[in-house]
């Protein structure tokens, strides 16, 4: 059920940014590095990525096709904390590499979550009334977005970085 999830967000994500795409046609070279997102670079390949992720333990590798019909990698990590909370991770590689970052807290409060990220963040772009809250004002770079989503199992806890990328995005 977690990947359906996290395929539907980066999905969404990315019709999110056309329009922001046309307007910015290469990748945001200053990456912002944070402990929010485990100070992973975006689009960074998958083994930088699991050499940068080595200190956590790897409970699974996976490929799927998205949404949007791209093949995705899935990492995912147990081990991690977000705000001193203890959370998996899932890592979400596309052909460009890194555009996902997704936290579940098996035992978070959905509200308690919008609020630790508003707080961080400022307030969002956009609360929906089926549990998700999305900042889609470049909170953490230029063509990033974060989610949190109420599930059944989880709060799951997004950021994305523009997974488009400048060599299909038309010059």
């Amino acid at each position: 059920m977690k990947k359906i999830y996290i395929c539907i967000m980066g999905t969404l994500f990315s019709l999110s940014l056309l329009t922001a795409c046309s307007e910015n046609n290469e990748k945001d070279e200053k990456i912002i590095e944070s402990s929010d997102t485990l100070d992973l670079k975006w689009y960074s390949e998958k083994d930088a990525v699991k050499k940068s992720m080595s200190n956590y333990t790897m409970i699974s590798e996976s490929e799927e096709i998205g949404l949007a019909g791209e093949m995705q990698t899935l990492l995912e990590y147990s081990g991690t904390n977000l705000y001193e909370q203890p959370c998996d991770v899932t890592l979400c590689l596309t052909s460009i590499g890194l555009i996902g970052i997704n936290y579940h807290d098996l035992n978070g409060q959905y509200d308690q979550w919008v609020e630790r990220i508003t707080n961080s963040y400022g307030e969002p772009t956009e609360i929906s009334d089926f549990g998700m809250a999305s900042w889609e004002n470049d909170p953490i770079g230029i063509g990033t977005s974060i989610y949190v989503l109420y599930t059944d199992n989880d709060v799951q806890i997004s950021f994305f970085a523009d997974e488009t990328g400048s060599e299909t995005v038309p010059q």
